[in-house]
């Protein structure tokens, strides 16, 4: 019983370094989001930087989705996988391209609004 647990986990854990390698945990999905982050924040056309937004923000709940899930059922901080220097890391990048969406939709919602004062004079 306690050789098939650690067969789990230890698969769980090579499923969890496709999203967070284990040589370097700080390439992956890490490495990838702040490359997808710099590269909006260069964007200036505002419908391509929301899309690109959009687009990002869809892929990466998604990895963090099920990197989470090796994660809880593989128990891997049983074997000292730091959650916070994993996981954690990565909600608070992927809140910050979420901040960075609602900044592009407030945006548009202020052109939208001058809009129609120019257009109601």
């Amino acid at each position: 019983m306690v050789d098939s647990k650690k067969e789990k986990q230890q698969e769980e854990l090579r499923a969890f370094g496709r999203y967070f390698p284990e040589g370097n945990r700080r390439e992956g999905v890490l490495g990838e989001i702040k490359k997808d982050l710099e590269k909006i924040k260069k964007i200036n056309d505002h419908e391509k930087k929301l899309q690109e937004i959009n687009f990002a923000l869809s892929k990466h709940r998604t990895n963090e989705s099920h990197a989470r899930t090796h994660y809880f059922n593989g128990k891997l901080n049983e074997i000292n996988i730091s959650h916070e220097d994993t996981l954690g890391k990565y909600s608070k990048l992927i809140r910050e391209l979420n901040d960075l969406r609602k900044q592009q939709q407030e945006r548009e919602r202020e052109r939208e609004r001058e809009r129609e004062q120019c257009l109601s004079i």
